[in-house]
Formats: structure tokens, C-alpha cells, sequence
């Protein structure tokens, strides 16, 4: 419950104070080490401030930059995702719901949002010619496509 009324940058801390054998349990829910997932919470910790202060983040390189986990292939082959701009965290934050929250349409709201925008370059939110070739995104594409 206390979790319920916490800030997200309070459960950074409570994250990164907890003993290892809790981060190791939490960061396996995603497949992850603790210390990448460590790193994904900061960067949404500071992507969350830029968003609620009003701040540029389409065209933006982030001075706080998620690890990318190495040994995963789906990060990596056929598309390299970065850790430098919006398109990192927005796969990051794909990634993280087909484990949380699998039923969501999020991920396609997002890729729906930037079709009715196609003028807008994706490049400088770090998205690659061939993004949705990205395993990450096409992953939970079948439950997703039969879901209203």
C-alpha cells in the first residue's frame, strides 16, 4: 500500500537500499540484472521530471542513459536499440509491459500516434529506418491483434 502514494524517484531509492537477493528477484521478473534495472529506473525517474516539468523531449540526447542489456540478443540483432534518446526509453518502457501489463495497448496507441504523424522525423528521437523490425516490438503483436 505505501507503495500506492510513493514518487517514483522514492522507489528508485527504495529499490537501489534494498539487500541484493530483492533487486535479483525484482529485476528477474524482467530478465534483467539488477544493476540494468537500477539504471532503467533512473532514466524513467528523469524522463518522468523532464515530462512533468514541460520539457523538450522528441529531439533530446539524455544526459541520464539506461544500460542496454548486452547478452540479449532482441536488443541488439536486427536493430541496435541506443540508450540516447526517447526511442531507448520508449522500447524500454515496451519491453517492460509485455511482462507487467501484456493486455495493454499502449504499444500499439504509441505506433498508431506516430503513423498519424508522419512528417515529424523519428530520427531525432532516435528511432531507426527499420525500429519495427525491433524484436522487442513485435513481441505480444499476436494477443495484442485479436484484443478490442
Amino acid at each position: 500500500m505505501a507503495s500506492e502514494i510513493m514518487t517514483f524517484g522514492c522507489m528508485l531509492t527504495l529499490f537501489r537500499g534494498s539487500p541484493y537477493d530483492i533487486r535479483k528477484k525484482i529485476a528477474d521478473v524482467f530478465s534483467i540484472t539488477d544493476e540494468v534495472f537500477s539504471s532503467w529506473l533512473l532514466t524513467l525517474n528523469v524522463v518522468r521530471n523532464i515530462c512533468a516539468h514541460h520539457g523538450r523531449l522528441w529531439n533530446r540526447e539524455l544526459g541520464v542513459k539506461p544500460k542496454i542489456p548486452r547478452k540479449q540478443l532482441i536488443w541488439h540483432q536486427p536493430v541496435e536499440v541506443a540508450n540516447n534518446r526517447i526511442f531507448g526509453i520508449l522500447t524500454i518502457c515496451k519491453y517492460s509491459m509485455v511482462r507487467i501489463a501484456p493486455q495493454s495497448h499502449w504499444p500499439k496507441r504509441l505506433q498508431d500516434l506516430l503513423a498519424q504523424f508522419p512528417d515529424i522525423p523519428k530520427v531525432s528521437m532516435g528511432f531507426p529506418d527499420d525500429w519495427q523490425n525491433c524484436p522487442i516490438w513485435k513481441q505480444n503483436e499476436q494477443s495484442q491483434a485479436g484484443s478490442p
